[in-house]
């Protein structure tokens, strides 16, 4: 049985198949399933996606919770490639521009006004050469605007086990910030 989303559109709010929606509607959908998977790993009530929408992209059920998604590729040519329509691996770069594009996503989502409670930011590494790992040797170097609407800011990156890469897997919270 194909997987299922409620999506919100200019025609109201309907039910698609999760293959059908757009490429980067698609993109945002699984990069919340693949967070609410680690987050949910210590709730008693765990969140579901209930609604794919514009701002924030994602909203969760039971209770109010929201979350906006910011994907980042090497290349224009990544996403096709992590969605399965092209072959070949992507650009290496350094980690330190990595985080730099990522601080840009960082600058530009804070100044955005998401008129709800409980937001998260989640924003998913998409490319496989660095690991949730390699980010947290340079933590420090991640800058969180001191004014933004969200409750939680999360990089979502690969996970490295037994020399293996598995997408989705490293989350690293950003903030707040977590203690020593």
């Amino acid at each position: 049985m194909a997987e299922k989303v409620r999506v919100q559109s200019t025609d109201g709010i309907q039910e698609m198949e999760v293959s059908r929606l757009l490429e980067g509607t698609r993109l945002e959908y699984y990069a919340a399933k693949q967070f609410l998977e680690i987050y949910n790993r210590h709730r008693s009530v765990p969140y579901e996606i209930d609604l794919m929408q514009d701002s924030p992209d994602v909203a969760c059920k039971p209770q109010p919770f929201f979350i906006e998604i910011a994907t980042i590729f090497d290349e224009p040519t990544d996403a096709p490639k992590v969605l399965g329509r092209a072959e070949g691996a992507g650009g290496v770069r350094e980690i330190h521009a990595a985080i730099q594009q990522i601080n840009k996503i960082l600058i530009d989502k804070a100044t955005k006004r998401y008129g709800v409670t409980t937001c998260v930011l989640v924003i998913r590494h998409g490319v496989q050469i660095f690991s949730g790992d390699d980010f947290s040797l340079y933590v420090d170097e991640f800058v969180i605007p001191t004014v933004h609407e969200f409750e939680e800011i999360y990089l979502l990156a690969f996970r490295e086990q037994n020399g293996v890469l598995h997408i989705g897997q490293g989350l690293i919270r950003l903030f707040p910030t977590q203690g020593p």
